[in-house]
């Protein structure tokens, strides 16, 4: 649980104003020459954010989607954190469902998005519908599940987690497509498609 806070702070941090997201420290080319440990980086560290006049769904909703389940874990642990990390996860996801953006280009060519965007904003409202069990969530999590990039021979991670998506979706609703796209992608990696 203080792993799960230590990061939940960081991303409320990052989340000043409903429609500002700070989400990068630091030039990945910079950062890449430097062989060293990071309390000693004498090179300037540049910070990058997302707004509503340069979007970027992508991270956005990911940081929802995390904020989300930190609810979900604190809700019997402590309320008034839980109802702080809803506020949060409630605020980035309508940020990011209204812009529809990949955007965060600072990280192109370290961490693009071959994904898109509608895999974070599935996984993020499947989440938000979890904690706050608003059928609006759920109806969001299903239509854009729908348009995220359908690759079973991807795993989940950073770029992709319409997989995630689904095993949640399927256990939700139990609706046959969602258990066939986590059966096809549990064969890839294990007996082959």
């Amino acid at each position: 649980l203080s792993n799960v806070k230590w990061i939940s702070e960081y991303l409320i941090k990052c989340h000043p104003e409903d429609d500002v997201f700070n989400y990068q420290v630091g030039d990945g080319n910079k950062d890449h020459s430097w062989w060293g440990p990071v309390e000693v980086i004498n090179m300037e560290r540049p910070s990058f954010k997302v707004t509503k006049d340069n979007p970027g769904s992508t991270v956005v909703a990911e940081a929802a989607a995390c904020l989300a389940v930190t609810s979900i874990l604190y809700k019997d642990i402590d309320k008034t954190y839980s109802d702080t990390c809803l506020k949060h996860a409630e605020s980035l996801f309508k940020f990011a469902d209204e812009t529809k953006s990949s955007g965060y280009t600072a990280a192109n060519g370290f961490y693009n998005s071959w994904s898109g965007f509608y895999d974070e904003l599935s996984w993020s409202s499947v989440w938000l519908y979890l904690a706050t069990n608003n059928n609006s969530y759920l109806e969001s999590a299903k239509e854009y599940y729908t348009k995220a990039d359908q690759n079973s021979q991807w795993a989940l991670c950073w770029d992709d987690v319409h997989i995630g998506a689904a095993l949640l979706l399927a256990k939700i609703t139990n609706d046959q497509t969602y258990k066939n796209a986590v059966e096809e992608h549990l064969d890839f990696w294990t007996t082959g498609t």
